[in-house]
């Protein structure tokens, strides 16, 4: 095998592998990415850690096809801190009856010979459609995800919120849209994605917290066509004509979301947004326990924040706002209501409120496709 590629084609690549794999894994091949060439002369770096696969097709210059696998975090440093308009060679040669037992690894006078494990061994990436495929806007799918991910739960016993939940539901015309939904059961995330409608609808499915970051990842920027196939267990998402991310769904049954977002919240605040996440930052100073307790009060078109810690004392500060209906004050953790606001995207934020004990919902003026809810707490 040798191949030719030049060093910005394939160092995102390899990033994008060296993020996928375990380091931590006990079977040795799965630390390692395979090269290989394709019948039309592209080089495929492919990567997986057994429950997240990934293969991306680059562009380059395949004197010998072949295959090999070498070690995904050697072969990203070796080419990172290669010259920016430099070449790279993969070449590996082959022995009588058995495969080389390195591969040579060159640009210019800097050459490296690195162990390779048999090719053979490596985990087969599925790249064949599932049982349903649907298009996406990739910039409104990338956005959807992160102003929800943030939610995501990191937990071993409620595994199933371990990730972001894809359900297809009906708009006011009967048409198919797709809410993607994430909560730790402190708070919830629930974004509609724009401009999507499907031809038939599917039992809602989970994608797993590690997947989804990398997903986002590779969206940055993207413009390519995604087309996303689904199944009972599986998920494939492809871009364009180079990447396909293909994934295990996390099994188990999702929270209903539906109930968890408050419907008859009659008090209502409307303040800017980054006036009152600069007011939350100022007052969260002092608030050393883990929660980061702030406490809002609501009286005469004002917001009263306030936080105590027994190491630093006392903080207060005071906002304007315009407020509908009774006074009222609400403790929560300062992180979850930063994050929310950060995630509301829009100058101004309404904040929808019943009394200290029941669920807040935070929406921007005018978004019928966003839901953010916070469980308050003592402060």
């Amino acid at each position: 095998m040798k191949i030719v590629v030049k060093r910005k084609n394939i160092l995102s690549a390899l990033a994008h592998a060296t993020r996928l794999i375990d380091r931590k894994s006990t079977v040795p091949i799965l630390s390692n990415i395979k090269i290989s060439s394709t019948e039309e002369g592209f080089m495929e770096i492919s990567s997986t850690d057994l429950q997240i696969g990934l293969v991306e097709k680059i562009t380059a210059q395949v004197e010998k096809p072949g295959a090999v696998t070498i070690s995904a975090q050697m072969a990203f440093e070796i080419v990172r801190k290669l010259p920016e308009d430099a070449k790279v060679t993969f070449e590996a040669k082959e022995k009588e009856d058995e495969s080389s037992d390195h591969v040579k690894v060159s640009s210019g006078a800097s050459v490296f010979r690195l162990g390779t494990l048999p090719v053979e061994g490596y985990p087969t990436i599925s790249q064949e459609d599932l049982d349903l495929t649907f298009s996406v806007n990739p910039k409104e799918f990338a956005l959807s995800l992160q102003r929800c991910s943030f939610a995501m739960a990191q937990e071993e016993t409620r595994y199933y919120l371990n990730g972001v939940y894809l359900d297809p539901v009906k708009n006011e015309e009967g048409k198919i849209c797709l809410n993607l939904v994430a909560t730790d059961g402190h708070r919830l995330a629930k974004v509609r994605v724009a401009g999507i409608e499907l031809e038939r609808n599917f039992e809602g499915v989970i994608i797993p917290r590690k997947a989804v970051m990398e997903i986002v990842k590779l969206l940055e920027g993207e413009s390519k066509k995604l087309l996303i196939s689904l199944s009972s267990t599986s998920c494939m998402m492809k871009i364009g004509d180079s990447c396909i991310l293909t994934t295990r769904l996390i099994e188990g049954n999702f929270p209903n979301y539906k109930k968890v977002i408050p419907a008859s919240n009659m008090n209502t605040v409307d303040v800017d947004t980054d006036i009152f996440s600069r007011s939350v930052e100022r007052v969260a100073l002092v608030s050393t326990d883990k929660f980061g307790a702030v406490k809002m009060t609501l009286k005469e078109n004002k917001i009263i924040l306030t936080a105590n810690s027994l190491e630093y004392g006392s903080a207060r500060d005071e906002i304007d706002a315009k407020i509908e209906g009774k006074n009222l004050e609400v403790g929560f953790n300062a992180r979850y209501l930063l994050e929310v606001l950060q995630h509301v995207q829009k100058k101004h934020v309404i904040i929808y409120l019943r009394d200290a004990g029941t669920a807040v919902l935070f929406k921007a003026p005018g978004d019928l496709d966003s839901d953010f809810v916070i469980m308050p707490m003592r402060a």
